[in-house]
């Protein structure tokens, strides 16, 4: 009975009470918003799209918001100069910085990150000689990736023990002593998420 409540927009979920689950109703919980027609919404979408997973395809843009290819087509073509070309096929954010940055930006990123569940073809999301296999069903999702310059270098995993955990990278090349450190940086922010220490091996 909740359930279908909560899909007839009746109630909504509300905040905890202790340990306790709370509702309220649909009204007094969710705000009326000010609304828009379905043309500024496909612009809008595709701009925020394009801008956060570029460079991306029209066929990736619609697999990710479940968008037909007309109306996918419909949002790029909305979007104007909001967006541009970089490669054919492929689109970006206009103004998207395309040059070499001044240090490796290094990450640990978790499984199932946007930077390959927001496309179909994770080719572009794989650094060149890379030891990551780019298929449908692989394990490229589910892997926890390391990644420089927002390009996967191979795979990292938590080893938990007593004094606390440990960073392993898996299958990555060996690592410029700027790499390393900007990867000493986020496996510090990691310890801070995890509130014990944590280091690199």
């Amino acid at each position: 009975a909740l359930i279908r409540a909560e899909l007839a927009m009746v109630l909504v979920s509300g905040g905890l009470k202790g340990k306790q689950v709370t509702y309220m109703a649909f009204d007094a919980r969710v705000p009326t918003g000010a609304g828009f027609d379905r043309q500024a919404a496909l612009r809008r979408l595709a701009i925020a799209y394009f801008t956060s997973h570029g460079p991306a395809t029209i066929a990736d843009f619609a697999w990710w918001s479940g968008l037909t290819q007309a109306d996918a087509k419909a949002g790029l073509a909305l979007a104007g100069d909001a967006l541009e070309p970089v490669a054919a096929g492929l689109w970006a954010g206009a103004g998207a910085p395309d040059g070499a940055l001044s240090a490796p930006c290094m990450h640990v990123l978790p499984n199932y990150d946007e930077l390959v569940v927001g496309h179909q073809d994770r080719g572009a999301a794989i650094a060149p000689g890379a030891p990551l296999r780019n298929s449908g069903r692989d394990g490229l999702v589910f892997s926890h990736l390391v990644t420089r310059d927002g390009r996967a270098l191979g795979t990292w995993r938590r080893e938990l023990g007593a004094r606390g955990a440990k960073v392993a990278l898996q299958g990555a090349p060996a690592l410029s002593g700027a790499e390393r450190a900007g990867l000493e940086a986020e496996v510090a922010r990691f310890a801070a998420f995890l509130g014990t220490p944590a280091v690199l091996c």
